[in-house]
C-alpha cells in the first residue's frame, strides 16, 4: 500500500515513478477500481435515481406516497437494505 501511495504522491507532484512493478501494481488497482465502480454505478443507479426522487418530498403526505412507491419498487429485491432505512432512517 505504500507504495501505492508513493507512486500516486509521485505521479500528482510530476516526479518519475521509480519502479516499474510500482506502475503495474497501480495500474492494476485502478482496473479493479474501475470495474468494480462501473458495476454499483449499474446496479445501484435505479435504485439511487428513485431513493432521490423519494427524499425530494417536500410535504409529508407526498414523502409518505414515494416511500410507499419506493418499498413496492425494491422490497423484494433488497429486503434487508429495505428494512435497514424503515429502522434507521424512517421510524
Amino acid at each position: 500500500m505504500k507504495s501505492l501511495i508513493k507512486t500516486q504522491f509521485n505521479r500528482e507532484n510530476n516526479k518519475d515513478i521509480d519502479d516499474e512493478a510500482d506502475s503495474q501494481t497501480i495500474s492494476q488497482t485502478q482496473t479493479k477500481t474501475e470495474k468494480f465502480a462501473e458495476y454499483l454505478n449499474a446496479k445501484w443507479k435505479e435504485f439511487k435515481r428513485h431513493w432521490m426522487t423519494t427524499i425530494e418530498a417536500y410535504l409529508e403526505e407526498m414523502w409518505n406516497t414515494n416511500w410507499k412507491q419506493f418499498r413496492v419498487k425494491f422490497e423484494s429485491q433488497y429486503p434487508t437494505i429495505i428494512d435497514y432505512m424503515q429502522a434507521e432512517l424512517i421510524d
